[in-house]
C-alpha cells in the first residue's frame, strides 16, 4: 500500500509539472512562432520585439496587438486583415512597398501610443471595414478609403502619405492629415474639425465639411498652417477712459492665445497683456480687452501665438482719445511690384519710411509733399522680397500705418 501510494503521489507531481509547463510556454511566449499563430490571433507584449516571415503573405483573422513598449515587424509578403482585428499601441511595421488590404469587416486601430510604419507601402479600406487613427502613421505611399470603407482619425492622431485617396468613403479627420502629394475625392465624404494640409482633386460628387474648407474653396489647396487663425473683425474704441479692443475670429487651429501690443508711433510695440485662445475650433469666437492706461492716441495689434512656436500679427487699428482722425492716406497698386501711387486728404509735406512686421525699419525717412492730394513714387519696393510690409506716414499732428503687399 505504501508503494502504490508513493508511485500515484509521483505520477500526480509528474502530470501536474507537465500542465504548469504548458500553461507557462501558452501565456507567456514572447513571439509568433509562424506566419499562422500570427493570423489567429496574438499579442505582443511590452518589452517584446518580435519579426514575423510572412511566407509571401497572411491574413490576420483573429486579433492581433502590439502592447505599448511592444514591437512588430512582418517581413517577406503583405499582411491583410480579413475580418480581424489589428491594434497597434507599440510600434508596428509591414514589409516594404507592400498593399495592405483591410475587408470582410476587418478594423485596423493605431492607439495614442501606436505608430504604423507603412515602410513606403499601400493601404485600403474596403466596405464594412474601417481604420481609427489616435497615434501615428508614417511613410505611407498611398492611402485609400474604399466604396462603404471608413477612415477616422483622431484628435490626438497624425498621418503622413504622399496620395490619398476617398474614393466613395467616409474620411473623418480631427487630427493632422499631412499629404505631400494629391488628396483625391470622389462620390465621398470628408469631414471633422482637425487640419488636412495638401493639395486638392475633386472628382465630383463629394460632401466636404469643416476640416476640409480650405480645400472646399476650390484653389487647389487644403489647409494653411502659415494662416491658424481667421481673424474676421479687429477694433480699438474709446470708451470712458478705456481702450476698449474686440476682435472675432472664425476659426483656430491649435491656437494658444493673443499678446495685446500697444504702439504710440504704430512702429514699436510692446506687450500690455494676453487672452488665451481657443486652441482648435470651426466656430466664431469673440475676444476683447481693455486698456486702462489710454492716456493718448495709440495703435494697436496682436501676436496670435500656436502651441507649437509660430506666430502670426494682425493688422494694425488706431484708438484716438480726443476724437481726432489719423491721416487718411492711401494707396495703389497694393499688393505693388516697385512704383507706388500714393493720395492723401491735405496738401501737406508727410514723412514717409518703410518697416518690416518686426518693426525693423528697412528705409530712411523722406519728406513726401502731396501736391493736388496725390504723389507718385518710383522704385519703393523695388529691392524688397515678396511680402507684407508697413509705410508710415506722419504729417504735422498724427501718424498713420498702410499695409502693403510686395509681390
Amino acid at each position: 500500500m505504501k508503494i502504490s501510494n508513493v508511485t500515484t503521489m509521483n505520477g500526480l507531481k509528474s502530470f501536474m509539472i507537465s500542465l504548469i509547463l504548458v500553461f507557462s510556454s501558452e501565456s507567456y511566449a514572447q513571439c509568433p512562432t509562424n506566419a499562422a499563430d500570427l493570423a489567429n490571433g496574438f499579442t505582443v507584449t511590452s518589452g517584446n520585439s518580435c519579426s514575423v516571415n510572412a511566407g509571401g503573405g497572411l491574413n490576420i483573422t483573429g486579433t492581433v496587438t502590439v502592447d505599448d513598449g511592444g514591437s512588430l515587424t512582418i517581413t517577406n509578403g503583405y499582411t491583410d486583415v480579413v475580418g480581424g482585428t489589428l491594434n497597434i499601441n507599440g510600434a508596428y511595421t509591414v514589409d516594404p512597398s507592400i498593399i495592405m488590404w483591410v475587408y470582410s469587416g476587418g478594423a485596423v486601430n493605431v492607439g495614442a501610443t501606436g505608430t504604423f510604419d507603412l515602410a513606403g507601402g499601400d493601404i485600403q479600406i474596403y466596405n464594412g471595414s474601417s481604420m481609427a487613427v489616435s497615434g501615428a502613421i508614417t511613410n505611407a505611399d498611398d492611402i485609400w478609403t474604399m466604396p462603404g470603407g471608413n477612415i477616422n482619425v483622431a484628435v490626438t492622431g497624425t498621418v503622413q502619405v504622399v496620395n490619398f485617396h476617398n474614393n466613395q468613403g467616409t474620411t473623418t479627420v480631427d487630427g493632422t492629415l499631412t499629404v505631400s502629394g494629391v488628396f483625391s475625392s470622389l462620390n465621398a465624404t470628408t469631414t471633422g474639425t482637425g487640419f488636412i494640409d495638401g493639395t486638392y482633386t475633386d472628382y465630383g460628387g463629394n460632401t466636404l465639411g469643416e476640416a476640409f474648407v480650405g480645400c472646399a474653396n476650390g484653389d487647389g489647396s487644403c489647409g494653411d498652417i502659415s494662416l491658424p487663425v481667421e481673424l474676421t473683425h479687429f477694433e480699438a474704441i474709446y470708451v470712458a477712459g478705456k481702450g476698449k479692443l474686440n476682435w472675432t475670429t472664425a476659426s483656430e487651429y491649435i491656437n494658444e492665445g493673443f499678446n495685446i501690443e500697444k504702439s504710440y508711433d504704430g512702429i514699436n510695440f510692446s506687450k500690455i497683456g494676453f487672452i488665451a485662445g481657443m486652441g482648435t475650433t470651426n466656430s466664431t469666437n469673440y475676444y476683447a480687452f481693455e486698456d486702462n492706461q489710454a492716456f493718448q492716441n495709440a495703435y494697436y495689434r496682436l501676436k496670435q501665438l500656436d502651441f507649437d512656436g509660430n506666430y502670426e500679427y494682425s493688422p494694425i487699428v488706431y484708438l484716438s482719445i480726443d476724437g481726432g482722425l489719423k491721416p487718411k492716406v492711401e494707396l495703389y497698386p497694393n499688393p505693388v511690384v516697385s512704383n507706388i501711387y500714393i493720395n492723401g486728404d491735405l496738401e501737406v509735406v508727410y514723412r514717409m519710411s518703410v518697416f518690416d512686421l518686426n518693426g525693423r525699419q528697412l528705409t530712411p525717412i523722406q519728406s513726401m509733399p502731396l501736391y493736388d492730394g496725390q504723389v507718385y513714387l518710383s522704385n519703393v519696393f523695388k529691392d524688397l522680397v515678396k511680402g507684407t510690409y508697413l509705410i508710415q506716414f506722419i504729417d504735422p499732428v498724427n501718424s498713420t500705418i498702410v499695409r502693403v503687399v510686395k509681390q
